[in-house]
């Protein structure tokens, strides 16, 4: 009998968000580039100093803010198109 293996709850694998400046040449101004999984239903937590990217990380994991690459998974699914 083959076993099935388990899908993560929230699965971001190189998720990506690059914010950048300037009208001709655009500047990197800040970058964030998580690896996360989640395997199933419970609390976690997300520490780091002000400005680290803790809101644009959970706005990215709820879709309200699309990732500059690596869109992540929910249950599977794409997070983008979670409405």
């Amino acid at each position: 009998m083959a076993s099935t293996a388990a899908v993560p709850l929230i699965s971001l694998q190189n998720l990506r968000k690059v914010y950048t400046r300037g009208v001709l040449v655009r500047r990197p101004t800040f970058k964030l580039e998580a690896d996360l999984s989640i395997d199933g239903p419970g609390i976690v937590g997300v520490l780091g100093p002000n400005a680290a990217g803790k809101t644009t990380l959970v706005e990215m994991m709820t879709g309200s803010k699309a990732p500059t690459s690596a869109p992540g998974l929910l249950a599977g699914g794409d997070i983008s198109l979670v409405k």
